[in-house]
């Protein structure tokens, strides 16, 4: 085997993925606006499920959880686009009444097809559903250099899913990330 430059150890090559194979779409009542309107340029999401330690008082010294509900919340960060867009998009995911049906959903493909190399990497699809989303907050700013305006969307929602649509890989079932207790 070839000697690194630098006498380090190298890996094996563990895959690649492409970027422009992702997609982030709103579902439910928002279907179609969603994806026209957001010109989202980040998203970050967080959920959380609320476990409490209970502890014994005597000898044994056992420990038990307690879980409690669960939380989930998001902001996504996207540039003002046409007030038509804007305004359908506000109208849906803000409608706290729609959020039985408003999903938010991020898929990507993992894998890597490009014409400059001997074959395909396979992948899979995977994909996380932000479920029951409804729009908490708005935050704008806008920069001096360029003008565009962004905003910071916060969202509250309450099931976050995983589904592994490509490859089985023994073990993953699709549904919540949290099961229900």
């Amino acid at each position: 085997m070839p000697q690194d430059i630098f006498g380090r150890a190298s890996g094996n090559f563990g895959g690649a993925f492409a970027a422009d194979q992702a997609a982030i779409s709103l579902g439910g009542a928002c279907q179609g606006a969603g994806d026209m309107a957001v010109l989202g340029q980040n998203l970050e999401f967080t959920y959380t499920q609320n476990v409490v330690r209970l502890y014994e008082l005597h000898a044994c010294q056992k420990y038990y959880y307690v879980g409690g509900r669960t939380d989930g919340r998001a902001t996504v960060r996207r540039v003002l686009g046409p007030a038509a867009l804007s305004a359908a998009f506000y109208a849906c995911i803000g409608d706290m009444c729609c959020a039985g049906s408003n999903n938010l959903t991020i898929c990507m493909n993992t894998g890597c097809d490009s014409p400059n190399c001997t074959g395909e990497i396979p992948g899979e699809d995977v994909q996380y559903t932000l479920a029951f989303c409804v729009l908490t907050s708005i935050r704008g700013s806008v920069a001096a250099e360029n003008m565009i305006i962004s905003e910071d969307l916060g969202i509250l929602f309450s099931r976050l899913e995983y589904k592994d649509t490509g490859v089985d890989c023994g073990g993953c079932q699709e549904g919540s990330i949290f099961t229900d207790l």
